[in-house]
């Protein structure tokens, strides 16, 4: 069962992947309406998470310029970076 916080949480990364998909509309225009190459653009941004990750994990905590804040901000930053194209690809995809 989704508790009061989880469902506010969920509304701010609801919130967050709209902003994103603007921010990519204005600054590329539409998505290509090809599936594959929809695709392509969801591969290369879960590319891009999974490299935060990689990198969260090999950097150590303790490294004065890299916080764990934001090494986990990077890696949200990625991820909705991955649900907003993946969403603007059933969009633009016409799916």
């Amino acid at each position: 069962m989704i508790t009061p916080e989880q469902e506010e949480k969920i509304d701010q990364i609801v919130a967050d992947i709209f902003k994103e998909i603007k921010s990519a509309d204005d600054k590329h225009g539409n998505l290509p309406s090809n599936l594959s190459d929809c695709l392509l653009i969801i591969g290369e941004e879960f590319g891009e998470a999974c490299t935060a990750v990689l990198e969260s994990r090999w950097i150590p905590a303790d490294t004065p310029d890299i916080s764990m804040q934001e090494q986990i901000s990077e890696i949200r930053k990625e991820l909705i970076q991955v649900a907003a194209m993946s969403i603007a690809t059933i969009i633009y995809g016409g799916l």
